[in-house]
This record gives structure tokens, C-alpha cells and sequence, in this order.
């Protein structure tokens, strides 16, 4: 993690970098930002599901299995 650290403060930063660092500097998104379509989120679809569920209201599936899987996931 040191070295990942390092080079996320390089690059925040901007510099100095190591030698052999290549980066490109990008001047736009890659992403078109009035395209809504990437950046909808199905409100329904997110409220079906279980972990979401589970975080907002604490509720568990009946299967102990799940239920074990969805508490571990969630924490």
C-alpha cells in the first residue's frame, strides 16, 4: 500500500513523480456528464434489494444461510 499511497499523493499533488511513472492528464470526462442515462439510478429496483433493505430496516431473509451472508456483507 505504500507504494499506491505514494502515488496517489504524486498525483494529487502533481508531482514530483518517480521515474518510469506514466500518466496522461485528462481535460474532459471520459463519461458525457448530460448523458442522465449513466447516471440514473432505478430507485425501485434499489429498494428490492435485499441489502439495501436489510441496511435501511435491519431485515433478514428467512434462510439462515442468507441472512448469515447478508450480515456479513453488511458489515
Amino acid at each position: 500500500n505504500e507504494e499506491a499511497n505514494a502515488l496517489a499523493k504524486s498525483a494529487a499533488c502533481g508531482g514530483p513523480h518517480s521515474p518510469g511513472i506514466f500518466f496522461e492528464v485528462l481535460h474532459a470526462p471520459s463519461v458525457p456528464m448530460d448523458s442522465s442515462e449513466v447516471m440514473a439510478i432505478d430507485q425501485e429496483k434499489l429498494g428490492e434489494d435485499p441489502f439495501v433493505k436489510h441496511l435501511e430496516t435491519g431485515w433478514l431473509p428467512v434462510d439462515e444461510a442468507e441472512a448469515k451472508r447478508l450480515q456479513l456483507r453488511a458489515t
